[in-house]
């Protein structure tokens, strides 16, 4: 038997969720979302902010493994038994609970201390409840739930804490981090904004030097197009930051010239695209 796990499976893209780290008195927060899922991988988007400016956003392709049932296991920690099902790919090797309200959930890794303690817990955060299976080893307290794609909601070890604090399902509408001003978290936004745009000069300019005329090959032609939808994407992922900055904002001015800029330079590959179709045809 074999299977893929999707971590993110009960996420629609867009959904965020915002992990605080505290080491003694610094804290840091880390913004991890999941931006796109097709053909068996995921798109996760990430933003890590310890002071300000945060740091750019990063983005990770993640491919969904086949893992293959190898056998079954129980986890026993003093009078409490789990049933557990190990799974394996290639060199990698899981144990997840096989049934009840933990099922699917992680427990153990091939390189994992041994548990000393375990138990159940639900932490409430921002209106919604997180049931969670408590694992205490050599490393430190977590608690994991098979409803939080991250691994640990909360996690207690030596000189580190790391917890769950917001959630949301629109990554580009994300409140500002605690440390943020307004203005700083207005800035970032405009920052990321010109970040997608200025992705795209390159390929822009060789686009339009293959326009005129458009080749006649086939395969040429899907890879334009290709292209092309690839521009629009981030063009258009642009046009939803500019459009989340308010209108009482001292950035709207700006982010309004920006956003009719990318009106036009989108309709003109949107046209563009027509043609390329067309001629597919």
């Amino acid at each position: 038997m074999t299977r893929a796990f999707d971590p993110w499976a009960a996420d629609k893209p867009g959904a965020w969720y915002r992990v605080r780290t505290a080491r003694g008195a610094a804290q840091s927060w880390t913004d991890v979302g999941l931006k796109h899922r097709a053909d068996g991988e995921l798109t996760l988007v990430a933003q890590t902010c310890s002071k300000t400016p945060a740091e750019p956003e990063s983005e990770q392709r993640v491919s969904l493994v086949a893992w293959e049932l190898a056998g079954e296991d129980a986890l026993r920690v003093g009078d409490r038994t789990i049933a557990l099902d190990v799974w394996t790919a290639k060199d990698r090797r899981e144990w997840r609970v096989r049934d009840g309200r933990h099922a699917g959930l992680v427990v153990r890794r091939a390189a994992d201390p041994a548990v000393r303690a375990l138990r159940e817990d639900t932490l409430a955060i921002g209106g919604r409840a997180f049931d969670c299976l408590v694992v205490e080893s050599a490393d430190g307290t977590a608690w994991l739930s098979a409803s939080f794609p991250l691994g640990a909601v909360r996690f207690e070890g030596p000189g580190v804490k790391r917890d769950l604090v917001e959630f949301g399902d629109d990554w580009v509408r994300r409140p500002g981090f605690p440390i943020e001003s307004e203005r700083a978290r207005l800035a970032r936004i405009m920052r990321d904004a010109d970040h997608l745009v200025r992705a795209t000069d390159g390929i822009r300019r060789e686009f339009a030097a293959r326009l005129s005329p458009l080749p006649d090959d086939a395969d040429a032609l899907r890879l334009l197009l290709e292209q092309t939808e690839l521009v629009l994407d981030k063009l258009d992922e642009a046009r939803r930051r500019y459009q989340s900055v308010e209108e009482s904002a001292d950035g709207w001015g700006l982010a309004e010239r920006e956003l009719k800029s990318l009106d036009g330079v989108s309709a003109s590959l949107r046209l563009a695209a027509d043609r390329i179709r067309a001629k597919l045809r």
